[in-house]
């Protein structure tokens, strides 16, 4: 046989501009890869900021680090008891935004220059259950992005919402050098305050269309199945007739 070495005359900047237009074509793509950007440059953001505001020059950095793994995990295991109980995929990414911005919230109090141990151990407290969230998170966006994106374009849809992402992530970086962001990180917080809550308010309309889409499907098989059931009645009488 002949080898396959896929589609080599592929056009680069045609593919893109195709990814493009599909987002702007689709309102349920553009809202939910926006709130995939917003929630994201969130979660990159907390990656670099953990460190500091925990860091008392006694604080056990590694132990830190695994709890979070273990938050994720249990993120993981809390998906899948919601998904058991009923609770669609895109509500537990709403409520997963919810906690997030609760959790960004408490920061923009505890995370000030003058903090106290107190304060240092409810921003841990808080961090956990954002990382609670991302456990929630992933399986929730994976899950609507393979019902919302077509395959063949995925990728390429994901890529765009990228971009955003690491403009917002590196713009926020780059504003710790700043003197006063840098004392106080607090700005940082409420700035990813905002993109969280943006992303509730997104992720709600979301959830209205998608919801909208999918009793307009269900209505269309149920009728089809209406339609195959009462062909072969109907195939029957006529059969019954023509005996008579």
């Amino acid at each position: 046989w002949e080898e396959n070495y896929g589609d080599r005359k592929s056009n680069f900047s045609g593919s893109c501009l195709e990814g493009l237009r599909i987002i702007f074509c689709d309102e349920q793509i553009l809202l939910l890869g926006t709130v995939q950007s917003l929630l994201e440059s969130c979660m990159y953001i907390f990656v670099f900021l953990w460190t500091p505001v925990l860091d008392t020059g006694t604080t056990p950095l590694g132990m830190v680090f695994s709890c979070f793994m273990v938050c994720i995990m249990v993120g993981s295991a809390l998906f899948s008891i919601l998904s058991h109980r009923g609770f669609t995929e895109a509500n537990i990414l709403k409520n997963c935004l919810v906690m997030i911005s609760a959790s960004m919230a408490v920061c923009c109090y505890t995370a000030r220059p003058d903090a106290t141990s107190l304060d240092t151990v409810i921003s841990f407290i808080a961090f956990l259950v954002l990382e609670v969230a991302i456990g929630m998170y992933f399986p929730a966006i994976s899950y609507l992005r393979s019902q919302v994106i077509p395959e063949s374009h995925r990728a390429n849809v994901m890529n765009w919402f990228r971009v955003p992402m690491n403009v917002i992530t590196c713009g926020a970086l780059l504003c710790l050098h700043v003197d006063t962001i840098s004392r106080d990180k607090r700005i940082v917080f409420a700035a990813c305050l905002v993109l969280s809550l943006t992303g509730t308010f997104l992720c709600k309309r979301f959830i209205g269309i998608f919801q909208d889409d999918e009793e307009s499907k269900l209505d269309i098989e149920v009728t089809e199945k209406q339609g195959l059931i009462e062909e072969p009645v109907k195939q029957s009488e006529i059969e019954e007739e023509v005996e008579q």
